[in-house]
Formats: structure tokens, sequence, C-alpha cells
């Protein structure tokens, strides 16, 4: 293998190539005989030879399809397909690596891939593909996925069903499991509340906050849509259902939690914003606002809430404004 490492540095393919065939020779077990064969095979790709690179994965594919390598082995044939304009081959490809390798970290790649190749060969709608994804496949881990990009293309199209599918995705993979399931549940919450129903998003944004609490006492690790959760929580119940003060506890559990988070400064202004203007409370979240992050956007709009800070510079005041809505 040394040999090869110093012909692939030197860029010197056929050297290289002669190495790795050497190396299968040589190999004393069956698996190294095969990574070296897939490693040969990636000479024609380092190359500029895509088609014999692809010609060359796709028999070690098909001559080992348990073997680990035998799924990159197609997805790479793939691409290179897909890279010398083979869209049929490589829609082929793609669609072995999805049958054959679902539980395959590699499946989900190769998924999207599919759906983006039938809509520019076959005008098929992103979200027939991904229903037709989502129906042929067998496996759970796998399903996870193509029930949430399903869910995706389909918020153009029909936000109910969007919304059913992300809610029926977060029943059959429960937190803190679901690999999507926070994402899902965010959109969810998202859609509804853009569609005029607060209250159904913030039936929603619960499941999340709640899994959140939970993730906090026993010491579990933390997911980005948490922290989102947390902030929509309070703007919705703030703006949308009018009730400020319950909008203070989701907004103070994300500066709590998540001192770090870039989502600080928008709650603790949010936050500003559930008090009456120049009470200790606005002037306190503000002060806390400009310990805590003092390159916010926000700070140079403080003036407009609490007399204590300086005036707004005029440049700025439109901006502000715009904030304080």
């Amino acid at each position: 293998m040394a040999e090869a490492e110093k012909a692939r540095r030197e860029k010197n393919y056929d050297i290289e190539r002669v190495a790795f065939s050497r190396a299968m020779n040589l190999a004393r077990s069956t698996r190294d005989r095969r990574e070296a064969r897939y490693r040969r095979a990636h000479t024609w790709l380092r190359q500029g030879k895509n088609e014999k690179g692809a010609l060359a994965l796709e028999s070690l594919g098909a001559l080992t399809p348990a073997h680990h390598r035998s799924a990159r082995a197609w997805l790479d044939a793939a691409r290179a397909r897909e890279k010398s304009m083979e869209l049929e081959l490589a829609l082929s490809n793609y669609t072995r690596v999805v049958r054959m390798y679902p539980e395959s970290g590699l499946a989900e790649g190769a998924a999207q891939r599919i759906v983006l190749l039938q809509g520019r060969l076959l005008s098929v709608e992103p979200h027939i593909a991904w229903r037709q994804l989502v129906e042929e496949n067998k496996s759970p881990l796998l399903g996870e996925a193509l029930r949430f990009f399903y869910g995706k293309s389909l918020e153009p199209i029909s936000v109910k069903h969007a919304i059913l599918t992300y809610e029926a995705l977060a029943i059959a993979h429960p937190l803190p499991k679901g690999r999507y399931t926070d994402e899902a549940l965010l959109r969810a919450a998202r859609l509804r509340r853009e569609h005029a129903d607060p209250e159904g998003a913030l039936a929603t944004l619960t499941v999340l906050t709640a899994q959140d609490e939970s993730a906090a006492i026993v010491g579990s690790y933390n997911r980005p849509a948490y922290v989102q959760a947390l902030l929509l929580s309070g703007i919705i119940l703030r703006d949308d259902l009018g009730q400020p003060e319950r909008a203070r506890t989701p907004l103070a559990d994300l500066v709590k939690r998540y001192p770090h988070s870039r989502l600080v400064d928008e709650a603790l202004w949010a936050m500003a914003l559930t008090h009456q203007k120049d009470s200790a409370g606005t002037c306190a979240n503000l002060t806390q606002l400009k310990k805590q992050s003092p390159h916010s956007k926000y700070n140079r709009c403080s003036g407009l809430l609490c007399k204590t800070f300086p005036p707004v510079e005029e440049r700025y005041r439109s901006t502000c404004e715009g904030e304080l809505k």
C-alpha cells in the first residue's frame, strides 16, 4: 500500500493501479483484497476517467453485494455516471443503494439524488417521487428520513398533508430516538402558525419543549430544534395568543439552558417586549442582553424601550422601530 500511496501523491495513476493489483494478490484476507480493488477503481476516477471507474465499481458491487464496501461502490459509481451525464445509469445505481442497502448511512443521500434525477429525466414531481420511495421502503431506519423529506415536498402542495406527515413521523419515531422528529415537529408547528392555528402550533411545540426538559434532567444531549421551539413558543404566546406573562417562561428557559445559543439575544429582546416600556423588567432584560450578547443588533435599539439607555441613532431608528412589531 505504501507504493500505491506514493504513486497517488505523485499522480502516477498507472503505477498506483499496478500497486493496488499487487496488493490484491498479496492480501491475506478477502476483506483486504476487496478494499484494494475498491481503491484501485478510484484511481480511474481521480484520473478523470469516470466511465472506467464506474465500470470497476459496478463490477465490485455486483461481485460482493454483501460486503461493507458494496454500498459505497454503487454510490460512487452512480456519482461517476452522473458526472459523465449518464443519468439513466446514475439513477439505476442510486436505486440499487436504496433498495439493497437501506440500513446504510448512504441510502438517504442516494434517495435525494433519485428524486432529483426522476424530475430531470421523467418530469416526476418531488412529492410523487418521495411518496413512491416511502411506499417501497421496508427499513424503519431509512423510512424516517424518507417520510421527513416527503413531508417537506408536500409543503408547497398541501400544508394539511405535510403537517399530518410530520406528526405521523413523530408518532412512529418518538423522541429522543427519532433522528428527524424534532425538525419535523418544528416544521409542523411553523406551518400551523402560518395558517392561523397558533394553539395547534403551541401544542406541537410542547412535545418538543417537554423532551428538552427531560433531556436537561437526565443530562442527555440537546438539539437545535429545542432552542428554536422555546423561542417560537414565547413568540406565539406573546404575539398570537396575547399572553405576555406566559411567554416569559419559555424565553427565560432558553436563556437559562442555552446561554451560548445564537438565539439568546432574540429571546432577551422578545422578553423585553413582554413588559411595559421603561419598566424594570424591560430594562433588566435589555441590560442582560447587552452583557450576554454585546454584539447583538438589538443593543442599538434598546433606547426605544428603556430610557436608561442612550437614544437610538437616527440612522438606525427605522430599523429599530421595525423590531418593535
